[in-house]
């Protein structure tokens, strides 16, 4: 993993792209660190991963606003996550899983 990806000239794309590969190696090291507890070296992978995942999702969220509904962003008088679109919407999903043909 490089720490050092330059996140302020990725698109839209390779920010949720980042941050999903930061996710699955946060999540990979907790399953790990279930059977290893005392692995230091491990411990301080996940922590490495969790705040490179912590900065990835606070620069996504400066350029393309909350990650997720519960992103901590505070809602004044309008929930605004709902006003991008949605990726079944034609909003952006870098899988391509549900992108229209």
């Amino acid at each position: 993993m490089n720490p050092n990806m330059n996140r302020e000239r990725m698109n839209q794309n390779q920010m949720l792209e980042w941050i999903m590969m930061l996710h699955l190696c946060s999540f990979d090291m907790q399953l790990y660190l279930d059977t290893h507890p005392t692995d230091q070296n491990a411990i301080d992978y996940f922590n490495q991963c969790n705040e490179l995942l912590r900065s990835a999702k606070k620069t996504y969220e400066a350029s393309y606003g909350p990650f997720t509904a519960d992103a901590g962003v505070p809602y004044g008088d309008r929930f605004s996550w709902v006003d991008v679109p949605m990726p079944w919407e034609g909003g952006n999903n870098s899988c391509g899983c549900m992108k229209r043909g």
